[in-house]
């Protein structure tokens, strides 16, 4: 397995484990990378459709950036 499949699915396991919470219901609109000296650390920015407003009116949207656990290949 190359980096970037494993790297897939160390977010995928994050995701389904540990940000379960924080995750339910939301789409990841955008994903990067930063490098730590502890490993690289994903970071993505999320959105959370909601219900139509108390008014009635079109769809709002909430952002939650997420800052995942340094993840560090296997050789």
């Amino acid at each position: 397995m190359d980096v970037g499949e494993q790297s897939v699915k160390f977010i995928e396991a994050q995701i389904e484990s540990s940000y379960s919470e924080v995750m339910d219901g939301r789409i990841i609109e955008d994903m990067y990378w930063i490098e730590t000296t502890d490993g690289a650390r994903a970071v993505a920015t999320t959105i959370h459709l909601q219900e139509k407003n108390k008014k009635g009116k079109d769809f709002q949207t909430s952002e939650v950036i997420v800052l995942f656990p340094p993840f560090v290949a296997e050789e």
